[in-house]
């Protein structure tokens, strides 16, 4: 009975072995489609998460998932909707853009320091970026959510 139950513990760690060794090589494999850290930005209201494609666009520059909460976003039809927006080179920064149309310019015109706009809904709103708030974005959970929604 003893030589049974010490083969079996025996196989049963050579199977963990085996496993532990594989999943890592696996998800290496992998190439990440976005940035695992995100980007949070808040003011006028609104809140805002960013994950960050890795692959350049044909600007050179990296479309970026946005979702945005708020009363703007909720008028505007996005509230809570993970979208893909197109970076496009403008002055001194860029701009995000979906279907021609701008979300936010972001400029920095006196080296780090940033100023960034969002339009919705006809109107104007100033955010800053958080810091003390970006390790809580979830890059992939945004990237699931964009994919889950039909890429749309």
């Amino acid at each position: 009975m003893s030589f049974v139950r010490h083969t079996l513990i025996a196989l049963f760690s050579a199977a963990l072995a085996v496993f532990a060794f594989l999943a890592p090589a696996h998800a290496q494999d992998e190439k990440p489609v976005v940035n695992p850290y995100g980007q949070y930005l808040a003011g006028d209201g609104l809140k805002i998460e960013i994950a960050t494609f890795l692959d350049k666009n044909q600007h050179g520059l990296n479309d970026m998932l946005v979702k945005i909460t708020g009363a703007a976003a909720y008028e505007a039809g996005i509230d809570g909707k993970t979208l893909r927006y197109t970076a496009e080179p403008a002055g001194t920064g860029y701009n995000l853009q979906r279907g021609g149309r701008n979300l936010m310019s972001v400029r920095s015109p006196y080296g780090r320091w940033q100023q960034i706009e969002v339009y919705l809904a006809g109107r104007t709103y100033l955010v800053t970026p958080r810091e003390e708030m970006a390790e809580r974005v979830m890059p992939l959970h945004l990237l699931t959510d964009y994919r889950q929604n039909g890429g749309k």
